[in-house]
């Protein structure tokens, strides 16, 4: 490997890792968020959306400019192309972070909304899995990644819980509509950040050993 080339994957893992920890901290944050349903906190996630935008597209340009300048081959090369989806999964959790953040504001105006277990075990366990789609793609661990696959059915488990309590209730009339409605944009937002660390945890297991798997069966 020529000390450009180097140089240059050596930029780009930092920075996706960069990127990656900005991600998780202001998952943590929106989660914290709906429980303490903390309206300044909740501004202050929506509003620092534009630094996840800016490393997004500096690590795009990254990539971009190592597949044209330097022609990576081999892990090189399957790094850079798993950087640039894991890019991009980043990028969305940070937009589902700021709806979640968005919707935490409005519930704070709104009659105190009673949240069902379920919601709680669906953030926990999702934001496990973005830590652990972290882990793994630091430590290029395939096995962490297979576990990270694996502990998606939870999140989805526990999402349609969550949507059919809220069904009940809004045909019960014993909730606002409202918030209630916010209540599943919220879990939404969540079940879709599990789906996301999932890929990431995909995109580990095809730069490390080159297998592709997001079309088969989690084992």
């Amino acid at each position: 490997m020529s000390i450009q080339m180097e140089q240059a994957m050596k930029r780009l893992r930092r920075d996706v890792l960069s990127m990656s920890a900005s991600t998780i901290q202001r998952t943590y944050d929106a989660i914290e968020s709906i429980l303490t349903l903390d309206p300044d906190a909740a501004l202050k996630i929506k509003e620092g959306d534009v630094e996840i935008d800016a490393m997004e597209v500096s690590v795009e340009n990254q990539c971009i400019d190592i597949l044209a300048r330097l022609s990576p081959v081999a892990a090189d090369l399957r790094f850079v192309l798993a950087a640039m989806r894991i890019n991009s999964d980043l990028e969305r959790i940070g937009d589902l972070a700021k709806t979640i953040a968005k919707r935490v504001m409005d519930l704070a105006d709104r009659p105190q909304l009673t949240f069902p277990p379920a919601l709680e075990e669906m953030a926990s366990a999702a934001t496990a899995m973005l830590r652990n789609a972290e882990r793994a793609l630091a430590g290029s661990d395939e096995a962490l990644a297979r576990e990270v696959r694996r502990a998606d059915n939870f999140v989805d488990d526990r999402y349609k819980q969550l949507v059919m309590w809220s069904i009940e209730q809004l045909e019960s009339h014993n909730h606002d509509a409202q918030g209630l409605i916010n209540l599943i944009s919220i879990a939404r937002s969540i079940e879709r950040i599990a789906d996301h660390a999932t890929n990431i945890a995909e995109d580990v297991i095809f730069f490390v050993d080159g297998k592709v798997v997001r079309h088969e069966p989690v084992k």
